[in-house]
């Protein structure tokens, strides 16, 4: 399933011919540096890229001139994991793959979406504003945002 916007093609993950892709997105991840303080946008873990890099039940990429920008996937357990190339946030290259990752997980039968993030993640907060996601803050810094189907069909 390809679709497109501007410059940028949503790809579906999984083909073979896409693994170099993958290993490159992945180690340019790892060598992002991480900041701290107000302006923080916390590169992603380790943890994370290791489950980027892991099939899900619905995974889906970003292309721009034959470069991986940007990855999301849904797991069996209905988590969500998205990932930006540092160079290309801020751009609604993560908002277009949000929405068509969410969609499709809907259309193979995720009924409640979870994405686990943190307070110093704003992209993920504004994401959660802008949609119909519930935000569930523990308070220890630790954020979920929960996008339920039948919330975001009016359903609710």
């Amino acid at each position: 399933m390809i679709v497109s916007h501007s410059s940028c093609v949503v790809v579906a993950l999984g083909h073979p011919s896409l693994t170099n892709y993958l290993a490159e997105f992945a180690d340019q991840l790892r060598g992002e540096r991480r900041y701290f303080g107000r302006s923080a946008v916390p590169k992603p873990s380790r943890s994370m890229i290791e489950r980027l890099m892991t099939l899900g039940s619905v995974n889906f990429g970003v292309m721009s001139d034959d470069q991986l920008i940007a990855i999301a996937r849904v797991d069996d357990s209905s988590e969500l994991d998205i990932a930006v190339l540092a160079d290309w946030r801020g751009n609604g290259i993560g908002s277009l793959l949000l929405r068509h990752t969410i969609e499709r997980a809907e259309f193979v039968g995720h009924e409640r979406i979870v994405l686990h993030s943190s307070r110093r993640s704003r992209p993920v907060a504004a994401i959660g504003q802008r949609s119909d996601a519930t935000a569930v803050d523990y308070g220890d810094g630790r954020v979920d945002i929960i996008f339920a189907r039948q919330h975001r069909l009016g359903l609710a």
